[in-house]
């Protein structure tokens, strides 16, 4: 599946409305116009991720990436997403800086769930053979 994005300007901050699966092989088009709207001088994003079938661990490192960069210029960024996405990948590292997301479940295919305005437990690493939390 191809992966669609489109820009635009509200109230001062910079929307990115993304579609379709962010993995590995489109995971670089989302971070080259993360890098993009940065470069240009938006640096409040939020990630529209209303469309949004599915997120492996590829994608997710192009939200933090894209956080970092926003970060550097004392922006900010936050994804919305009202829907459930499926996210493919092993734990979050816990010094990963923590995105925040708007009105969103997340199922984690291979953690314990997650709900926005929930506290977020603390995972740590977990063994080959050691059963998810």
């Amino acid at each position: 599946m191809d992966l669609t994005l489109a820009t635009r300007d509200v109230d001062g901050k910079t929307i990115v409305a993304v579609g379709g699966e962010i993995d590995v092989y489109t995971a670089p088009k989302l971070r080259d116009k993360i890098t993009e709207l940065v470069a240009a001088g938006s640096y409040d994003i939020l990630v529209d991720m209303e469309e949004v079938e599915f997120l492996d661990s590829t994608g997710l490192g192009v939200l933090v990436g894209g956080l970092k960069k926003v970060r550097a210029q004392d922006g900010s960024m936050s994804l919305i997403c009202a829907q459930a996405v499926v996210v493919a990948s092993a734990p979050v590292n816990s010094s990963a800086p923590s995105l925040r997301i708007l009105a969103a479940p997340v199922v984690w295919t291979n953690t314990v769930p997650y709900r926005a305005g929930r506290p977020r437990r603390r995972l740590g690493k977990q063994s080959a053979n050691s059963e998810p939390a």
